[in-house]
């Protein structure tokens, strides 16, 4: 009985010291967010509207298999999907 105690012991030992190494790095991820939350000015940046000029007209998808931006967009029978050219896999098909 000993035996299992001790195992579960250091088990529980072990997930402590795993969260206490997430909760260190959560911390230090929360600092340098505030940190470049300061130092963000919006006046420097683009307006929405200006970003969507930007972009328009360039709806390309990504491919969640192969990673490229690839992917065109298919119409049959009142249907949409999405196939991709470099590696032929395919989405969903989705009514219009």
């Amino acid at each position: 009985m000993s035996k299992k105690k001790n195992e579960l012991e250091d088990k529980i030992e072990q997930l402590e010291a795993e969260l206490q190494a997430v909760k260190k790095v959560n911390k230090s991820l929360v600092r340098r967010l505030r940190k470049i939350d300061n130092k963000f000015d919006e006046e420097e940046y683009l307006e929405e509207s200006e970003i969507k000029k930007k972009y328009e007209g360039l709806e390309q998808y990504i491919c969640p298999h192969c990673k490229k931006r690839s992917m065109d967009e298919i119409e049959i029978a009142g249907r949409i999907f999405r196939r991709c050219d470099s590696c032929g896999k395919r989405t969903k098909a989705q009514k219009i």
